[in-house]
């Protein structure tokens, strides 16, 4: 993999990073980059984790100017837009990301173009053959073969990361602040994470959203920011439907096709996604099963170790180990 850093007043490479093959490393190097320019400044930052390469790439610029990612073997890439808006060219097809989206997909050769005309945070996941061939035990993929046609991209998912387990998932990845090899395992579990939840929603794909009309559109989205403004006390199939003014029939479709679950599936993975958040952070269990609309703490606590297969209280005492570890080393 080689990744530069082109201004619009410079002809050569302002920056060129060249990575070792599949992304190898004997540790968990950490390299950052800085770059001033007359008209503006760029931060890049990567991680390699022996088959994965995380890139943070955050530019603050007057005039456009473009990153280059490019990779000569197979690749199958994770873009999360974390702040502002890029313009991406892969293989001359374009793509425009905006604050809170992404898209995964896989490809046999990778060359990119990300044009950036003003502010842009893009975290960047790329992984090589070999970690995908451990993941699903060979050469199968979705919808294709390791063998797809020499650049073809092949799209996998693609949508909105607010308000979810993704946007846990990306702020563990950022944040992370493990020293040496606690660091690798707790980055490779939660790039194994994104792809579990990724392939899940593949599987579960609703039908196409270009079914619905604009106006469903901005309606079945109000429906959604009820949900999420009505965690501890929510609305029901009814109340959702007098206040957006959608039939309980184009409700409970429309919602399902346009976010991929169903109204109290959303509501259900949003109060345990927020609730982990909540206990990360301190919070008691009590407090935080009142928070996301729990009466009965027990009903939480049971709802939990569904979900994250640990007890609430748990998530505490790993924070705890995780602070006192830090201190230790």
């Amino acid at each position: 993999m080689r990744i530069t850093f082109t201004s619009p007043s410079q002809k050569n490479e302002a920056l060129a990073i060249e990575c070792p093959e599949d992304y190898s490393s004997e540790q968990l190097p950490e390299r950052s980059f800085e770059l001033p320019l007359l008209f503006g400044e760029l931060h890049l930052r990567q991680n390699l984790l022996n088959g994965a390469s995380i890139i943070l790439t955050e530019l603050d610029v007057k005039k456009t100017s473009k990153v280059k990612i490019v990779c000569d073997g197979f690749c199958w890439i994770m873009n999360f837009v974390i702040g502002g808006e890029a313009e991406i060219n892969i293989q001359g097809k374009e793509f425009k990301l905006t604050d809170g989206r992404y898209h995964t997909f896989y490809t046999s050769l990778f060359n990119a173009d990300i044009c950036c005309r003003h502010k842009c945070r893009l975290l960047t996941i790329c992984l090589s053959r070999n970690f995908i061939k451990k993941i699903f035990g060979g050469d199968e993929l979705p919808h294709r073969s390791m063998g797809n046609v020499e650049g073809q991209i092949t799209s996998i998912t693609k949508g909105i990361y607010l308000k979810g387990r993704l946007e846990h998932l990306l702020n563990d990845i950022l944040n992370a602040g493990q020293q040496s090899y606690i660091k690798r395992i707790f980055l490779e579990a939660k790039i194994l994470e994104l792809l579990s939840y990724q392939l899940q929603q593949l599987e579960n794909s609703p039908a196409p959203a270009e079914n619905l009309n604009t106006d469903d559109k901005a309606r079945l989205h109000e429906a959604r920011l009820l949900v999420e403004q009505n965690l501890k006390t929510p609305c029901s199939l009814i109340e959702l439907s007098r206040k957006t003014g959608l039939n309980d029939f184009k409700l409970k479709k429309g919602f399902k096709i346009l976010f991929g679950n169903t109204v109290f599936g959303y509501l259900g993975e949003l109060r345990m996604t927020t609730a982990y958040q909540l206990l990360q952070n301190g919070q008691r269990v009590s407090t935080v099963a009142e928070t996301v609309g729990y009466r009965n703490p027990h009903h939480f606590t049971a709802a939990f170790k569904k979900r994250y297969k640990i007890l609430p209280s748990q998530v505490m005492q790993m924070v705890f180990l995780l602070i006192n570890w830090g201190w230790c080393v």
